[in-house]
């Protein structure tokens, strides 16, 4: 009920709609038979985004959902300011789902904990557009990303070099998007947006 997808120009779109108040997680997951390197792209403006309820958003990586389980990694930008987020790698250890999607504490709605050292201090003010890149393998991932402005792009900055991700017996190879939101005492909610995915 609170994701949807479009089609624009021939782009896949995706929309997260978030919630009135609660502290909630949402995500989706493809679960890939196949462990062999993909690459997944999205486009991040920051412009939609509204902080007050948007705790932050990312990618699952090499996940998988048994029995409402989650267990796997995730990239995950959580945002810190209306200007700036940390960009995480977190690692996910048996996070049930159904329990904890409406009953997180304030600030805690994604699973997991971030990975040590995995964790970079990322300027997003308001009108930054990001293209972020993720190549994910069997047991490491690179995430690069680039700011641009109209058809122009930036330099390629590389957030995470071929870190490594163990591979677990309870994780799979299924990946995809993933957004948290903070409780409050407002009704007023926000979204995030995948562009060009």
């Amino acid at each position: 009920q609170h994701t949807y997808s479009w089609s624009e120009n021939e782009r896949a779109n995706m929309c997260f709609a978030g919630y009135g108040t609660n502290v909630k997680a949402d995500f989706m997951i493809y679960p890939a038979t196949s462990d062999s390197r993909r690459t997944i792209e999205f486009d991040l403006d920051c412009a939609v985004v509204d902080t007050h309820t948007l705790d932050g958003a990312g990618f699952l990586l090499n996940s998988a959902v048994d029995n409402n389980i989650l267990n796997g990694y995730a990239l995950y930008y959580q945002w810190t300011s209306a200007t700036a987020a940390n960009a995480q790698l977190r690692q996910i250890t048996n996070y049930n789902t159904m329990a904890n999607a409406a009953t997180a504490a304030s600030n805690e709605t994604l699973p997991g904990t971030v990975m040590s050292g995995q964790s970079k201090s990322v300027s997003l003010p308001s009108g930054t557009k990001l293209r972020i890149r993720v190549v994910l393998e069997r047991d490491k991932v690179t995430v690069t990303q680039r700011t641009y402005t109209g058809n122009t792009m930036g330099p390629e900055v590389v957030l995470f070099d071929k870190v490594s991700l163990p591979i677990q017996a309870k994780n799979g190879n299924g990946f995809g998007p993933i957004v948290g939101y903070k409780s409050h005492g407002c009704q007023s909610m926000t979204y995030f947006q995948y562009g060009d995915l």
